[in-house]
């Protein structure tokens, strides 16, 4: 009797305990649901993030690779301007020494051609004045021919006069001692001092016409030297012209090629900081992406943690379902 009462209480407290087994293992089983559940959506969930996480690492990878192929072609495209600045300013330098050269040279050339003028003017005064003193000297040797030609006029006319008187005389008188014949005799000797002093003036005459035409044909050629050492200082001086033109047009050259240089290098300025920037911005969404992807690995790990704990409690319950059992 008292092993039956002993029985009927143990069985009594494994029915209470089989009760508050059942009643918990009805609550378990109610929380491993909603855990399920909850494990699903979480799951799900976690499926979206990381297919979302995915897709943004993807598209960040492509952006990147983008980026740093940006980045690859502006360092190209900085280069290549680089290199032609550098072509540039050493084609600028040559063209400026060479442009530094011909100025050089145009000046000597100007201070050559300007003492060859100040030489050509004081030859040209000393042609003018050798000209005036030439048109002075013909002034007066016209003078001197005129009045020799009214000398030789005036002779002439005595000469003839006289040769008339004489040939009178000597027909009008026969006799040596007679005043006749002393008279022709002494126009004799007249006729030849007038004949001596004719000569002599015609002598004269063209000794100062020799020497005019000499000194007319000396000025001719002087003029003649003048005006072609004039016509060569002209062409000098049209060379030196046209080398100022070319001096002008190549320091033109130079300041638009040093504009372009200062245009370019505003422009390489201006894209080396676009690049840093860029560079900058490249290196921060790397950082982004390290981020994002260290915290995707995170929750990965949580959700595989709460997966296996879920496992463990079903893996728990199912055993002490069965023990109960």
């Amino acid at each position: 009797m008292k092993k039956l009462h002993k029985y009927q209480y143990n069985m009594g407290l494994i029915l209470i305990e089989k009760k508050d087994l059942s009643s918990n293992y009805d609550e378990l089983q109610q929380h491993l649901s909603e855990a399920e559940e909850v494990f699903k959506r979480e799951q799900a969930a976690h499926l979206i993030a990381m297919s979302e996480s995915e897709k943004r690492e993807e598209n960040l990878r492509k952006a990147l690779g983008v980026e740093k192929q940006c980045v690859t072609d502006l360092e190209k495209a900085l280069h290549e301007m680089r290199a032609e600045i550098a072509e540039v300013k050493f084609t600028s330098d040559n063209k400026l020494a060479e442009a530094n050269v011909l100025e050089t040279s145009l000046e000597e050339k100007y201070l050559e051609v300007e003492r060859k003028l100040h030489s050509a003017d004081a030859k040209l005064a000393e042609a003018s004045r050798r000209s005036s003193e030439i048109d002075r000297k013909l002034v007066d040797v016209e003078a001197r021919e005129r009045k020799l030609q009214r000398d030789l006029l005036s002779l002439n006319t005595e000469y003839i006069s006289y040769s008339h008187y004489a040939f009178y005389f000597l027909i009008d008188a026969g006799n040596i001692s007679s005043p006749s014949f002393l008279f022709f005799f002494s126009f004799v000797v007249l006729a030849n001092v007038i004949c001596d002093r004719r000569k002599s003036h015609e002598k004269v005459f063209m000794e100062q016409r020799e020497y005019l035409l000499e000194w007319e044909k000396k000025l001719q050629d002087g003029q003649m030297r003048l005006v072609d050492g004039q016509r060569s200082l002209n062409e000098r001086e049209d060379r030196a012209n046209e080398t100022d033109k070319v001096l002008k047009e190549k320091e033109e050259e130079i300041a638009e090629a040093r504009r372009m240089i200062d245009a370019t290098t505003n422009s390489l300025k201006n894209k080396e900081d676009d690049v840093s920037v860029r560079l900058k911005d490249v290196a921060t969404k790397e950082k982004e992406v390290d981020i994002k992807i260290m915290k995707l690995d995170k929750k990965e790990k949580d959700l595989l943690a709460i997966e296996v704990n879920l496992n463990t409690r079903e893996r728990n319950s199912e055993g002490s379902c069965s023990a109960t059992c």
